[in-house]
């Protein structure tokens, strides 16, 4: 079955579609088939950045499935089911992905979900987050997806994993591959994940595919739905910051807003906010009349706002 869904995956492709994803994609199938008969582990976590990482920092035969999604936004509704992907599909279109990207997002994403599906039986499998809302959700969702399975599962949480005491991570790809190998080292204390924890956070999740909302953020050690809006006064202060420090107040690029706002946010579980999602926001705040804009906004490199 797994060399059928690979071959289906394989010929989905057209011929002009030659990029990095694509061959990891591949790889990561044929390893797949392979590590049944061999004493390897899978690896997920939610980004590709870390599953690089993953894959340079650990030992093989292993695999790592790294999912190419930001699921702190967009709506989570259905996403089980092919009707809700579609539907969280066209709002990240809507909202801020590149036409040029939208063949590479839905083939990713349906791709990845054919791995995760794919893993063998008797494969350990390791999950990687940490304390925020995009990885606590997608930490989630994976369980979810492999409800059936009955591999034993892992949960590395590195925030707390990690030995650093003079500083807390809110996020995986904080962290350089000599720390996620020490890490690893240390899930060799932990116990796998048993079958009442792995029905809660499949019962969360199952919630949070009912929720209507688009945005998310951790706090008070869980995963909270928060108005779309939820940054905008956080926006409108750090432009009057960065007006106060004009000598008379002017456009500001964009791209150096989104920046400065990140920079505040980065000692935080909101610390790597979708930049995206933020200038999506700069751009409802120029249509609602609270910005003003000069340039072309087809990229927060391409034009500027100041608050009118």
């Amino acid at each position: 079955m797994a060399i059928i869904r690979f071959q289906l995956i394989q010929n989905d492709w057209s011929d002009g579609q030659v990029a990095e994803e694509r061959n990891i994609h591949m790889q990561n199938m044929e390893h797949l088939i392979a590590l049944e008969n061999r004493n390897g582990v899978v690896h997920i976590c939610t980004s590709e950045e870390v599953a690089g990482a993953l894959r340079f920092a650990l030992q093989s035969p292993k695999i790592v499935i790294g999912f190419p999604d930001s699921f702190s936004v967009g709506p989570l509704w259905s996403l089980n089911d092919k009707i809700g992907q579609n539907f969280r599909k066209q709002w990240l279109f809507d909202c801020f992905i590149n036409e040029e990207k939208e063949i590479d997002y839905e083939k990713n994403f349906t791709n990845t979900l054919c791995q995760i599906n794919s893993i063998p039986k008797h494969v350990p499998i390791y999950i990687w987050y940490s304390n925020n809302a995009c990885e606590q959700t997608g930490l989630r969702y994976y369980l979810y997806l492999m409800r059936e399975k009955q591999n034993k599962v892992f949960l590395l949480n590195c925030s707390e994993l990690n030995d650093n005491p003079k500083q807390t991570f809110h996020y995986t790809d904080r962290l350089d591959s000599i720390v996620l190998k020490d890490i690893f080292e240390k899930s060799k204390e932990i116990e796998a994940l048993c079958d009442e924890q792995h029905y809660q956070l499949q019962r969360e999740w199952e919630k949070l595919s009912e929720t209507k909302e688009v945005l998310r953020i951790w706090i008070n050690n869980g995963i909270q739905s928060v108005p779309e809006n939820y940054y905008d006064l956080l926006i409108i202060e750090t432009i009057e910051k960065l007006h106060q420090q004009q000598r008379v107040k002017d456009y500001i690029l964009c791209g150096i807003l989104v920046g400065e706002i990140l920079s505040k946010m980065v000692e935080t579980a909101d610390g790597t906010m979708d930049d995206r999602f933020l200038e999506y926001r700069i751009r409802q705040l120029i249509n609602n009349g609270v910005f003003e804009s000069n340039g072309d906004p087809k990229s927060m490199r391409h034009y500027s706002v100041k608050i009118r």
